[in-house]
């Protein structure tokens, strides 16, 4: 996983877990988010890459839990 576009996604979404201000944390999920969107668009007729495509699977979890639980703490 060392290309160009699989960086892109894991500094965004390493930014998202690392963010301690709620408001922040928001645009940071939002930004890692998209990151991955291209990051999957940029894959979608490469049958390569299999444990890549598991990490974003996780990372897509987590950034899905960690708006949830802002919105259940009012923050959004």
């Amino acid at each position: 996983m060392n290309e160009i576009g699989s960086q892109a996604w894991v500094a965004c979404f390493e930014s998202a877990f690392m963010e301690l201000d709620p408001k922040r944390l928001i645009e940071r999920i939002d930004k890692a988010e998209a990151a991955i969107d291209t990051r999957l668009f940029n894959l979608r007729n490469d049958s390569d890459h299999h444990e890549e495509r598991v990490l974003i699977t996780d990372a897509q979890r987590s950034l899905r839990y960690w708006r949830e639980s802002q919105v259940r703490k009012g923050f959004l």
